[in-house]
This record gives C-alpha cells, sequence and structure tokens, in this order.
C-alpha cells in the first residue's frame, strides 16, 4: 500500500475499538489519579477495548520529577501493585501494555504486535505512520523512528540532522541512539544503513523491563533521581563507554568521567544478564514509522498552533490530504458550519454560535459562543465571550461577557485558580519555560510583551502550584457553569 493508504488505515484502527490490554495512564496528583481512573474506566467499550484493564498512577516523586525513564518504571511498579499478575501475564505473552505520560489517544495500532511487551507513549503528540504498522519484534527494546537511508555528508549536513538525535540502524538491525553530532563522528561510531529521526515512543520486553526494574530499584525505593529513557538508558545501552561517557560530560548530565562510567556499568550489567538467560537476544532496534508519517506534536503553544492550523492546509495535494487525515482522525466535518451569520473563510467550525455579523478567516472555532468576531489565522477553543477581534492568536477556555481586542499573536487563556476564574496573557513569542517562575524579557519578546505578562494575576509556576491539588471533576464543574452563566448573559444582550 502507498504511504497515504497506510495512514489512513491507521487512522481507521485507531478510531476502533481496539488497543491495548492494560493502559497505564501517570498523572502529577492524586486528584488527576482519581478523576483519570473514573474518566478512562468509563471510557471502555468506547475508546479503550471493553474488557481493558486501567491504571492511572500518580507520580509522587521528588522535586523535578522522575524522569520519563525513571517515570515509567515507577508507573509500571505502581500498576503492578494493584494488580499482582500483571508481571506474570506480561513475561507469560498474555498482555499488551500501553503507558501513557499524560493520557493520549491513538497509537493502538502496535498494540497487536506487542503481546508480553510494555509500550510508552506520551499525550502531547499523535503520530500516523505511512507504512504498516503490523511488525514482530525482534530487539529487547525498539523505538519508533522516521528512517531513511543513511545520507552521505552533504545530505546529512543539508537536512541538518546534525541538530537532531537520532536512530541509526546497522546492516544486522541493531539500532544505536546518538544525539546531535557530525557526520564523521556518525560514520565512526557504526556502520549505519539506514538513519532518522526518533519519535520517542518505545517498546520493551518483559526480560528488560525486569531487568531495568531491579538495576535501579535504589532510586525507585527512596523516589529520588530523574533520568531519561535517551540518555540514561539507550545511549549506554547502544554505545561504547567513552564515546557515552564523553557526552554525558558535554551535557553536564554527570559530574564526573567516574559518575558517567558507574552509570554505564549499571545499563551494562542489565545487558550481561539479559545475554545469560537469551544469548542469541538481540538490545535495541528501531520501528519505522515511516518518512511520510504525521507527526501532530502538541507539547508547545507554537506547535499546538501550527498544527491545528494544518486543518486548513489546501496548497499542494500533500497538505490537503493531511488536512483530510486529520480531520477524519479528531472526527470534524469538512464544510464549517456555524449558528447564527457568521461568515468563515478557510475555516473549520465546530459547536459554534455568533449573534452578530461576523467573520473568520482561516481559522479554527471549536466550541465557541460569541456575540461577534472578527478573526484571522487564529485558535479559539472551548471560548464564551461578548466580542472579540484577533489576528495570529489563540484562545482557550475564555469565558467573559466583555469586549476582547487582541494584540497580534497574543495568547489568552482562562484559568479557574483556587476557585476563582482568572484570565492569563501571553505572546507567541514568549519562552514559557523561561518565564516559568519570573517574567523577564527572553528571545524576541518586547517590552510590550513583557509588560503584558507582568500584568498577569500569577506566573506560571503559581497556576500550576494553586492547581496541583485541584479536584479536576469539580473544577470542570465550575468552569461549565461559568461558561453557562456568561453565554445567557451574551444571549440576553
Amino acid at each position: 500500500m502507498d504511504a497515504n493508504t497506510n495512514r489512513m488505515e491507521a487512522i481507521r484502527s485507531m478510531n476502533r475499538i481496539r488497543g491495548f490490554n492494560v493502559v497505564i495512564v501517570c498523572c502529577t496528583s492524586a486528584s488527576q489519579t482519581e478523576y483519570w481512573q473514573k474518566r478512562l474506566q468509563a471510557s471502555r467499550g468506547y475508546i479503550a477495548p471493553r474488557n481493558a484493564r486501567i491504571f492511572a498512577v500518580e507520580e509522587d516523586w521528588a522535586d523535578g520529577g522522575a524522569g520519563n525513564g525513571l517515570g515509567t518504571l515507577y508507573a509500571w511498579q505502581k500498576a503492578c501493585a494493584r494488580d499482582k499478575t500483571l508481571k506474570s501475564d506480561l513475561k507469560a505473552g498474555k498482555i499488551s501494555v500501553g503507558l501513557y505520560h499524560t493520557a493520549g489517544k491513538g497509537t493502538s495500532v502496535y498494540a497487536s504486535s506487542r503481546k508480553g511487551r510494555l509500550s510508552v507513549f506520551w499525550g502531547d503528540q499523535v503520530f500516523i505512520p505511512s507504512v504498516s504498522a503490523t511488525y514482530v519484534p525482534t530487539h529487547h527494546a525498539d523505538i519508533l523512528a522516521r528512517l531513511g537511508p543513511m545520507p552521505d555528508k552533504k545530505t546529512y549536513e543539508e537536512k541538518g540532522l546534525f541538530n537532531y538525535g537520532l536512530i541509526c540502524v546497522e546492516k544486522n538491525g541493531d539500532a544505536k541512539q546518538i544525539e546531535k553530532v557530525s557526520y564523521e563522528t556518525a560514520v565512526s561510531i557504526g556502520d549505519f544503513e539506514k538513519v532518522g529521526t526518533s519519535v520517542g515512543s518505545f517498546s520493551v520486553s518483559s526480560a528488560l523491563l525486569a531487568g531495568l526494574m531491579d538495576a535501579f530499584s535504589p532510586e525507585l525505593k527512596a523516589k529520588k533521581g530523574k533520568m531519561d529513557t535517551d540518555p540514561h538508558f539507550w545511549m549506554p545501552m547502544t554505545l561504547d563507554i567513552k564515546t557515552y561517557s564523553d557526552f554525558m560530560l558535554s551535557k553536564k548530565e554527570f559530574a564526573t568521567k567516574e559518575e558517567a562510567d558507574s552509570h554505564y556499568a549499571r545499563v551494562f550489567t542489565v545487558k550481561d544478564r539479559l545475554k545469560n538467560t537469551d544469548p542469541k537476544g538481540k538490545f535495541f532496534g528501531a520501528v519505522d514509522v515511516g518518512q511520510d508519517a504525521y507527526w501532530w506534536d502538541y507539547g508547545q503553544v507554537v506547535y499546538y498552533m501550527t498544527n491545528n492550523l494544518k486543518l486548513l492546509k489546501k496548497g499542494t495535494e500533500e497538505e490537503r490530504e493531511e488536512a483530510r487525515a486529520m480531520r477524519r482522525f479528531l472526527n470534524i466535518e469538512e464544510k464549517a458550519k456555524a449558528d447564527g451569520p457568521l461568515k468563515a473563510v478557510n475555516c473549520s467550525v465546530a459547536d459554534t454560535t455568533v449573534l452578530k455579523d461576523s467573520i473568520a478567516k482561516n481559522s479554527v472555532l471549536s466550541s465557541v459562543t460569541v456575540g461577534e468576531i472578527v478573526a484571522e489565522n487564529s485558535i479559539l477553543v472551548n471560548v464564551t465571550a461578548g466580542s472579540i477581534r484577533c489576528k495570529n492568536c489563540l484562545l482557550y477556555n475564555v469565558a467573559d461577557a466583555g469586549t476582547f481586542v487582541l494584540g497580534e499573536g497574543e495568547i489568552l487563556v482562562g484559568i479557574n485558580c483556587e476557585g476563582k476564574n482568572v484570565l492569563i496573557r501571553s505572546k507567541m513569542n514568549v519562552c514559557g519555560k523561561k518565564n516559568w517562575k519570573k517574567w523577564k524579557q527572553t528571545g524576541s519578546m518586547t517590552k510590550e510583551d513583557l509588560k503584558l505578562v507582568t500584568k498577569n494575576a500569577h506566573t506560571f509556576a503559581e497556576i500550576y502550584a494553586k492547581n496541583k491539588t485541584a479536584d479536576v471533576a469539580k473544577t470542570g464543574a465550575a468552569v461549565r457553569k461559568l461558561h453557562d452563566e456568561v453565554r445567557k448573559t451574551i444571549m440576553e444582550c
């Protein structure tokens, strides 16, 4: 089948009631854990398989979090504490397990190929493979990647592959994880037949999972330390000790060479033990999702805007195909529909009501009720307001009967904070990471941008702290009530 046929078949598979026998979702608080446990349990037979075992687990770790490596192991440990049969069922190949760092949809296309394996995904991204998702696992760990032939130096540099973490596959099928290296360094590490950017999602055998659980049991018991899969699991598993230690020291992941070498030895011990029980076993491989796979990342505001606006792209046949695929995945009708006098030009509109003559161009409107609106190249989700004018803007969860005239590139978000509705303003060029605890002018921010964000009642860190223990169900009910009240006010005007 061609790439587009494979992508559409993957979407059809995702939208069927199929998937993993066991679903584990990592949450950041007890209240979120309770919320997702109830919500996902209720989804069985509609999204998850009817007999799926669902486990929402809290990452009650030391400050800074466990990282996605230790976080994966800790989530598995907590799920196994609640169901004593999980380990034996996984070892026997009776079940496939999907673990999500925050709740996500899709990627169930790999479930049927992964009996006896734990698969790990991230809830802030969606990828649609352009090759068949059915395969036979050949390695104790495998990672999804967009693979292509190993390029020559000129192509390697033209594609900027030195800027990415790469999965490099040798002729025997074994893979290595390398991170932002020159062409010369890449070819010195191995004789690679294929290379590609990692999608990040991976799966591990029950034997490797047990080995990692044992190797890092001190951290799991103390609930301290932070380790991510790429630098702390896959790289020491696939690189020689010198290459690994030199890289980790250059990135200041370890303070000394002794610390880097010691960590390498821990992972190497896991490999040695696996060799004893499975002498012919292979350790790390890649699963190709295809160079033409769609990868919709929503982890940053800029990505959220860019990828959601792909719903509207019509310039080339490739853009039109991707827009159709995204609508199919999200179950969105192609024809823009709204209640009221809205002139929608190249828009995606769903569950939207306007009262006065309005116009929207190249915009996405979902669950919007507004007196009047003039929008261009913008996204509005769950917005109830009196009047809005915006260009290249994002409005999310806003409930206010007032008039909003937003500057270009502005972000307006409604937050329920300690029982009160608070509007937070930002800009597309404001780096949330650098402005997490304190507002400061960074990157391309102007003095006006800084002035805008400093007017906010709370910083991002304060909002996170205040809402960490919030009851998600009660907060959701309060937000819905507020939208209903504002909607009633607008309708009466």
